[in-house]
């Protein structure tokens, strides 16, 4: 079942990203703004809530053994809102100043949780590892997914001439996406 799910993820993960590279390498991008995360485009890559036929719900809505794991793991957690797709449930919501994204399914097992980070907020490591290689850049946006007791980081950065996409996973780097600024 663990390995469905991560082969699962991989595959819809790197499906999301050639997706989302054939529309963006046809435009040309004029500022950094226009190359950062959002919270759908990585939930559309993740198993088992593909944002299509998503409903919003209120908390009373919210599957009890769901409510009970989301409060126990997020005790710290601001304005969480509900989202509901089948058996599977989305929280968003922020804490320490972070936005997070948290998928549980129906018997409120946590399966991902989605972290996005602003340049400042990403660990040291991280950035470390980023200013080796890409040092006449700079980050507009990261996310960190927690899924299967993996941590896989997707960071946007931007140079003079180019945007990057990257996915760090167990200190290996690699480039996902790499675009051209317009003039």
């Amino acid at each position: 079942m663990k390995t469905a799910i991560i082969s699962r993820f991989s595959l819809m993960l790197f499906s999301t990203f050639i997706v989302l590279s054939s529309f963006a390498q046809k435009a040309d991008f004029t500022n950094e703004s226009a190359f950062k995360l959002s919270s759908s485009e990585i939930d559309k890559g993740l198993p088992l809530f593909s944002s299509n036929s998503v409903t919003d719900i209120a908390p009373a809505e919210v599957n009890e053994k769901v409510l009970k794991n989301f409060n126990k793991k997020f005790r710290e957690a601001d304005g969480v809102t509900w989202e509901q797709e089948d058996d599977n449930y989305m929280a968003k919501f922020s804490r320490d100043g972070i936005t997070a994204n948290s998928l549980f399914d129906a018997k409120g097992r946590l399966i991902y949780t989605i972290n996005f980070f602003s340049d400042k907020q990403l660990p040291a490591n991280s950035t470390k590892m980023l200013s080796n290689k890409y040092d006449q850049y700079h980050i507009t946006s990261a996310a960190q997914v927690l899924i299967d007791n993996r941590t896989i980081w997707i960071v946007k950065l931007a140079g003079k001439t180019d945007l990057i996409a990257l996915r760090i996973e167990d200190g290996e780097m690699s480039e996902i996406e790499n675009f051209k600024k317009a003039n």
